[in-house]
């Protein structure tokens, strides 16, 4: 008697039905790392304009803090006249500060300067201790210890100024807004800082009311007279 067993023939994949399943492994790993690279870049730049926003933020409230801190302080000039330290100009802010960024505890010297550079501008502070400089009169030359940039790659920024240049104009005429504004020869602060600011199509705007306070610092000097 003779036994026949059951054969099953397995049958393996063609040529063709490889090539096509590898084609079609291929594209799909192509679509998944295309979709990845998408999600990557829109969460880089989702960081990117985040990083740029907290910069912008850090730099307006530094700035903030330096300006509401600008200290009345006394120096003279060549003729041994008492004068009162604050130069402002339209690109740049000399004066003295309470609120320093590099002098925690102490009065703060410090230079606010817009640098262009290609086409864009740079907003730079510089300071010095006044416990290692003894500023006494309107001709010594500073040498700042300290720089930091601020703000950087703006499309324009500027100061103004607004009050009286004169302390016989108060109460005769109303306050105007200016492009400069010297401590040295009027006397008096503004009653106002406006720094503003254009980066990226966002404008923004700090406006910083001074201490006017100011003629108790002239006190000893004329009672010295």
């Amino acid at each position: 008697m003779m036994l026949y067993g059951t054969h099953s023939s397995v049958r393996g994949f063609t040529l063709i039905e490889l090539m096509i399943s590898t084609t079609i492994l291929l594209l799909l790993m192509l679509t998944a790392s295309y979709s990845y690279r998408i999600i990557v870049d829109r969460w880089d730049t989702v960081l990117s304009d985040f990083y740029k926003e907290e910069q912008v933020s850090k730099g307006l409230n530094i700035v903030g803090s330096v300006l509401e801190g600008v200290h009345g302080y006394i120096v003279t000039n060549d003729k041994n006249q008492p004068k009162l330290f604050f130069v402002g100009q339209n690109q740049s802010l000399l004066s003295v500060t309470s609120s320093g960024i590099f002098s925690e505890n102490d009065v703060e010297i410090f230079r606010l300067s817009f640098i262009e550079q290609d086409g864009k501008t740079n907003i730079i502070y510089q300071a010095k201790n006044t416990q290692v400089f003894l500023l006494l009169n309107t001709y010594q030359e500073i040498e700042f210890d300290y720089e930091i940039t601020l703000f950087r790659d703006l499309d324009s920024a500027e100061l103004r100024y607004y009050g009286w240049r004169s302390s016989e104009l108060i109460g005769t005429t109303d306050p105007s807004w200016f492009n400069d504004f010297s401590g040295l020869e009027s006397d008096l602060f503004p009653l106002l800082i406006e720094l503003s600011f254009l980066k990226d199509g966002k404008a923004a705007v700090i406006p910083i009311s001074l201490d006017q306070n100011v003629s108790k610092l002239f006190s000893p000097y004329i009672e010295e007279q």
